[in-house]
């Protein structure tokens, strides 16, 4: 397990990118946090907003997981989806 989170942010529809940079679609462009700055920045979204989930973490390895069974799934897959 890597330990890693990126962090989604719902209010950008994107990733956040590394050192806090803006934001993208495209997961090999998203910041690697550790699950404290990730925490951290979700909690103070959450201080400044009216909505709970703005932000989110998501446990890298859960993304791997979660590609792996897609690749199993769908033969005629985008190889580039990430």
């Amino acid at each position: 397990m890597s330990g890693k989170y990126l962090v989604w942010s719902n209010e950008h529809t994107g990733w956040w990118r590394p050192d806090r940079m803006g934001y993208t679609q495209h997961l090999s462009e998203a910041g690697h946090f550790t699950r404290e700055a990730a925490m951290s920045i979700c909690i103070g979204a959450m201080l400044g907003s009216r909505e709970v989930l703005n932000e989110v973490p998501v446990l890298l390895d859960d993304i791997f997981e979660m590609r792996d069974v897609y690749i199993s799934r769908t033969p005629d897959r985008d190889e580039d989806w990430m």
